[in-house]
Order: C-alpha cells, then sequence, then structure tokens
C-alpha cells in the first residue's frame, strides 16, 4: 500500500494490509469490487468508479485501474491504483442539477405566459418542487383579496398532487393546522428537526408527523400575495432548497397577481360605473376628441402628483393632464378610434427621472352606427412586475455562464485525470518490467 493511498483512506499502511478488500467499499459497492477483482484474477485489466468509505464515514468517489499480478506466467493476485475523483464529481451533480433547475424555471415561466389558471399552474409548480427539492408533501396557498380566504389552488393528499381535488379553503385539507401557521409567517421559515420549532413539533398533517419542513412567502415588492410550503424530505434541507423554492415562489407569486387582477379586471368593466372611484388602477373615460369625461380618484392623484393640476380635469385634454405620455399613447389611441376594436399595450413613460411601466386596456364604446364615441381606459402600473421580469432574465443568463464556467472547469479537471492515468499506466508499465527483470534474475544459474 502506498502512502498515497493510505492518506486518501485515513488509515495507517499497517492497518490496511491484510485487511479484506470489499470492507474498504461502500456496502452498495461490494459486489461490484468483488466480481471486477475476480475478473483481474482472471487475466483482465479494469478501470472502473466505485465509492470507498473513510473512516469518517464520509463516501468518496475513485477510479480503481486493477490488473492481474503476474509470476512465472501464473495470475498470484492484483495490483492497481486508486485516484480521487469525488471533487469531479460534485462538480457535475452540481452542473446537473443547476441544469435541471433552470429548464424547471423556464417551463415554470412558460406557463405563467399562457393562457393556464391558478390551478393548472399551481400544480405543475407544486409537482416540480417535490420531486427537485425530495420533499414527501406540500402546498401552495394565496389570501383570496375579496374575502380574505386562504385559498389552497395545489396540495398534496396524496403521492400524485394532479389527482388531489383543487382550490381547498384554509381549513379543509390535512393541512389545516400547518394553513393557520405559515399564514402568520411573512419570512422564510426553514426547519430541519421538530424539535428546531415548538410550533412545528406541534403540527400534524393528518398523514404523518412533520419533521422537516421548508416555508416560502410569495411575494412581489411588499405585496405578500401566498405561500410555498414543502415538508418531509428524507434529508435535511439545503440552502439550495430554498433558494430554488424562492425562485417559483417568485413566478407563483406572479401567476397569482396577473390572474387575479385579470378577474378583478373584468369585474371592474361590469360595474365600473359604480366602483370605479374604488379601484387602484387609473381609470378614465375620454371623448373621440381625447377629453376627459370621466375619471376615477388615482387619475386624480397622479394628475396633482405629476402634472400639478388639483382643480377638476373634465374637458381636458388627455394630453393636457399628462404632457408627458410618449407619441405612441395618441398612436394607440387614435387606432381604437379608427378600428373599432379594444387593443391592450405595455406602455413606456419617462417622468421625474422615472421610468414608469404601464399596463393599458383601451376599451371602445359605439354608437349605433358602429362609430367610437368614448374609450374606456383602465390603467395598471407594472413597473414592479417589469423589475421582476427582468431580474428573472438576469438569473437566467447568470445560470448559462455558471453552467459554462463550471463545464469549462470539469473539462480542465478530466484532462488532469487524465494525465494522471496516463501518469498511472506507465507507473504500471514500469512495475511491469520490474517484474520481468526480478524473474529473470531469479532464473539466472550463479556462476
Amino acid at each position: 500500500v502506498t502512502p498515497s493511498v493510505s492518506e486518501m483512506l485515513g488509515l495507517q499502511p499497517s492497518a490496511l494490509i491484510g485487511k479484506m478488500l470489499p470492507d474498504l467499499f461502500s456496502s452498495d459497492d461490494h459486489q461490484r469490487v468483488i466480481d471486477d477483482f475476480l475478473k483481474s484474477l482472471g487475466g483482465q485489466n479494469l478501470m472502473n468508479e466505485y465509492r470507498i468509505v473513510l473512516i469518517s464515514g464520509e463516501p468518496r468517489w475513485v477510479v480503481v485501474s486493477s490488473k492481474p499480478f503476474l509470476q512465472d506466467d501464473q495470475t498470484i493476485g492484483v495490483c492497481g491504483t486508486i485516484t480521487n475523483i469525488q471533487q469531479r464529481n460534485h462538480v457535475i451533480d452540481s452542473i446537473i442539477r443547476e441544469s435541471r433547475i433552470n429548464a424547471e424555471i423556464a417551463q415554470i415561466s412558460q406557463l405563467i405566459l399562457s393562457t393556464d389558471g391558478i390551478e393548472s399552474i399551481s400544480k405543475q409548480i407544486l409537482k416540480q418542487a417535490l420531486i427537485i427539492t425530495g420533499s414527501q408533501h406540500g402546498f401552495l396557498a394565496y389570501r383570496e383579496p375579496y374575502s380574505g380566504d386562504i385559498i389552497i389552488p395545489a396540495v398534496t393528499g396524496t403521492p400524485d398532487p394532479q389527482s388531489d381535488s383543487s382550490n381547498h379553503r384554509s381549513g379543509d385539507g390535512f393541512f389545516s393546522e400547518i394553513e393557520k401557521w405559515v399564514a402568520d409567517q411573512d419570512h422564510p421559515l426553514i426547519v430541519n428537526s421538530a424539535r428546531e420549532s415548538s410550533a412545528c413539533s406541534q403540527l400534524s398533517s393528518g398523514i404523518t408527523p412533520i419533521h422537516r419542513l421548508v416555508s416560502i412567502p410569495a411575494r412581489i415588492g411588499t405585496t405578500h400575495w401566498g405561500w410555498i410550503v414543502l415538508v418531509n424530505k428524507s434529508i435535511e434541507y439545503t440552502c439550495e432548497d430554498v433558494c430554488f423554492v424562492e425562485q417559483v415562489s417568485s413566478l407563483f407569486s406572479i401567476a397569482v397577481s396577473q390572474r387575479l387582477s385579470d378577474h378583478s379586471l373584468k369585474r371592474s368593466e361590469e360595474r365600473y360605473r359604480t366602483t370605479v372611484d374604488n379601484l387602484d388602477d387609473m381609470v378614465h373615460v375620454i371623448d373621440d376628441e381625447f377629453k376627459l369625461i370621466l375619471y376615477n380618484r388615482k387619475v386624480k392623484e397622479n394628475a396633482a402628483n405629476f402634472s400639478g393640476l388639483s382643480d377638476s380635469l373634465l374637458g381636458k385634454s388627455i394630453f393636457e393632464v399628462f404632457p408627458f405620455l410618449s407619441p405612441d399613447v395618441f398612436t394607440h389611441y387614435d387606432q381604437v378610434l379608427k378600428t373599432g376594436q379594444m387593443n391592450r399595450t405595455l406602455d413606456t413613460t419617462r417622468v421625474n427621472n422615472m421610468v414608469v411601466y404601464t399596463d393599458a386596456q383601451r376599451i371602445p364604446v359605439l354608437d349605433n352606427s358602429g362609430k367610437v364615441i368614448r374609450i374606456i381606459t383602465i390603467l395598471r402600473d407594472v413597473t414592479e412586475f417589469k423589475r421582476i421580469e427582468n431580474n428573472l432574465k438576469g438569473l437566467a443568463n447568470d445560470l448559462e455562464r455558471r453552467v459554462a464556467h463550471r463545464t469549462s472547469e470539469l473539462a480542465s479537471k478530466n484532462k488532469a485525470l487524465e494525465t494522471e492515468i496516463e501518469q498511472h499506466r506507465k507507473t504500471a508499465y514500469a512495475l511491469d518490467l520490474s517484474q520481468e527483470l526480478t524473474r529473470t534474475l531469479m532464473n539466472t544459474p550463479y556462476i
């Protein structure tokens, strides 16, 4: 046994001599080690990867090159070399995990851009979160803005979350106690032992006790839209698990906010005459000369803040009230007047050294002849959404750069490993020559 092998295993050479070979390796690899040893005894040169077990109990991946040891053309044993490849395999595993997470994030992002409802998107997010983190159970929740109820669009009660009924209300499912507890948490929470949290130790899922838990709030800016909760991973939750769940929680919050906003928009369109002044969105109605004939509180507030107008805005042109609107806005209104078709645009406005992104929906009102006589406009500030979108794009680009860097790093390590293996082969060849010389000297009669 060479000193390098002794150092790798953490045992003195005297402790290794006479030790059963399979005992140095992981129990999962025992049979392969024995089979390969017998093959080498049979005359084969082999190179395979195994897991050795250090004295500390930690597994470590190695490459073992083995060949028969001959004397007088008879195999009397097996000799070989051991190379540590733990770091290389760790890099490979990290790259695979990052690539997998990147693919899942991209898939969920595509779902958000689709017309799928909250229930469908939530089930997919939960399914992928369970797979990536290795959790047994979990649920997604959001607070219904009108009633204040906690809605559960996706929850596991069986091994397949897609087979569960959806849109539970708080208290209806087997996570009822956790739902109440998590709803009071406004920060990420990770519990790897029930003893770490007295509250967690008192909770029961109705299926199995809670041993480990990770809970991440779904936010956009300071607005808290809901939660993602996962429980009972077979091993401890890691910072990597939390990072992944935080990414998907951001996507979940965007999906919830968009779908709920669309729902709110439809209700406001149906009852805008009675509810327009209570909306957080800017809502106004102009005639075919772009003059205001109706507006809500939000329009008046913005006119005062950005244009310094505190008097009545009725009869004023929208472009007089907000002179900083871009020429594209006029084009969008002109298109509605000419076509009689509703349009929806993302407008960019520069005001007071700020860039504001607005989701603008313009709805024409026609007379009996089909002429546009009014345009109802609903404006929503989506600057925060745009910032998150840009952050997500930046995250995707960063992931691509990291994967490229890791790939390059792996190529470099592989090259070094190949050089080391080649050196071991040369050493083995020199060992063969030494054996041959020894046999020659032993067989040469004394003169």
